[in-house]
Order: structure tokens, then C-alpha cells, then sequence
């Protein structure tokens, strides 16, 4: 979920699939991010609002907004 939440406002997602994460896939650019993400928005009872306003107030997406 949180992939596909980053693939939403950053343009791609941190995996290159947001369905194929199985043996068949290919391994995310970024795997400690994308679990730290998962685990804050599980902490976040899978709310997803937190997890947008992260994405959003980070430095990274101020930097690709330039």
C-alpha cells in the first residue's frame, strides 16, 4: 500500500511493480524505507492520512517539486 501511495505523488514507486513484491519480482530500490513506511502506517492503524502528510511535508518531495 505504501508503494503504491509513494508511486502516487512521486511519479514511480519505490518497488518498480506495485503488485509483483513475490520471488518473481524484482527487490525495491529502498527496502528499509519501504518497511519503515509500512510500519508507520500500521502504528497509524493503517490510517492513511499520516502517511500522505509524511510523503508530502518531506524535504524529498520539496526537491522534486523543483
Amino acid at each position: 500500500m505504501v508503494n503504491r501511495i509513494w508511486q502516487h505523488h512521486f511519479g514511480r514507486g519505490i518497488h518498480k511493480s506495485p503488485n509483483n513484491f513475490g520471488q518473481m519480482g524484482e527487490a525495491p530500490t529502498h527496502p528499509e524505507l519501504v518497511d519503515w513506511l509500512a510500519t508507520e502506517l500500521i502504528r497509524n492503524n493503517w490510517n492513511m492520512k499520516p502517511i500522505h502528510r509524511l510523503m508530502l511535508t518531506s524535504s524529498l518531495y520539496r526537491m522534486s517539486s523543483h
